[in-house]
């Protein structure tokens, strides 16, 4: 498998980019350089500029519509190039650029402290107006999934068609450069993020002709009607951002912990403190 542009070496890139995720991180676990300062506090210049541009950038590159533009084009380039070997980049385009949002994710935790533009004391900023000051309390910034996820499926079409990807490429840009704007983000956590995808998306590319996705190629012969259903299920969860799988998950879990504390606390209403569990439990202390 070679890239459209022949210039442009598999190794160059999956060397390159892994490196500059790996330098990146390492700085982000000190401090934020400068230079993420500096272009944060110019694009804040525009800030509040004219409110409808702002609402509209913001609704533009928000989680579920920026990645859907992608994942729209992966699904366009499905039935425009029914290659065994195109679609097989689509499906594993797909899954492994969701791999790298979600590593992407687990390496926030091992970055912990890097907070984002609109949380953070040290620098002075101006939100746009449509930005919430309490929003993504809690979340990491450093690096950014959205980033990894977009340059994953990015990387994918461009593998299919040049053109397109080059087109993309420039959408991803503008993309992560509005989400400094709105101080979701630092330069270097969307630069890391897109390393990140490029990276995973390049490193396990031999696996396009692995035998779980000539299968699933193989299933959308015998079973259309199955096949396509999940399809667009998953294009969908991908989407969105992983948004239905994480309430999903959300929902699992408080409903596991919500089961796991019923016993707990019919024992204690039962056994009150005189001879109950409670009882128990203090006197083999």
């Amino acid at each position: 498998m070679e890239y459209p542009d022949k210039s442009l070496s598999r190794k160059t890139i999956l060397v390159g980019s892994g490196v500059l995720f790996v330098i990146l991180t390492a700085l982000a676990r000190f401090h934020v350089g400068s230079g993420d300062y500096a272009i944060v506090k110019a694009l804040n210049t525009l800030a509040n500029r004219s409110y409808i541009i702002d609402a509209l950038l913001y609704w533009f590159t928000s989680d579920g519509v920026t990645v859907a533009i992608v994942v729209a084009v992966l699904f366009g380039l499905w039935f425009a190039h029914p290659s065994r070997t195109d679609r097989g980049i689509i499906l594993y385009g797909l899954v492994f650029s969701m791999l790298a949002g979600i590593l992407s994710r687990l390496a926030q935790l091992a970055v912990r402290g890097h907070v984002r533009p609109l949380h953070d004391a040290d620098i002075h900023v101006v939100l746009p107006l449509p930005v919430d000051p309490t929003s993504l309390t809690g979340w990491g910034s450093f690096p950014s999934d959205h980033a990894a996820l977009l340059a994953g499926l990015v990387l994918s079409v461009w593998l299919i068609s040049r053109r397109i990807g080059l087109v993309l490429i420039g959408f991803a840009i503008l993309v992560n450069l509005c989400r400094v704007y709105f101080c979701i983000h630092y330069p270097t956590d969307v630069l890391a993020g897109s390393a990140l995808g490029v990276f995973v998306v390049e490193l396990g590319l031999p696996l396009i002709r692995s035998y779980p996705v000539q299968a699933a190629l193989d299933f959308e012969q015998r079973r259309p009607g199955v096949f396509y259903g999940l399809f667009l299920y998953a294009s969908f969860s991908v989407a969105s951002m992983l948004l239905s799988v994480r309430d999903e998950a959300q929902t699992i879990k408080h409903a596991i912990k919500a089961t796991l504390h019923i016993p707990r606390h019919h024992h204690g209403e039962l056994g009150g403190k005189s001879g109950g569990c409670e009882g128990v439990i203090s006197e083999e202390r």
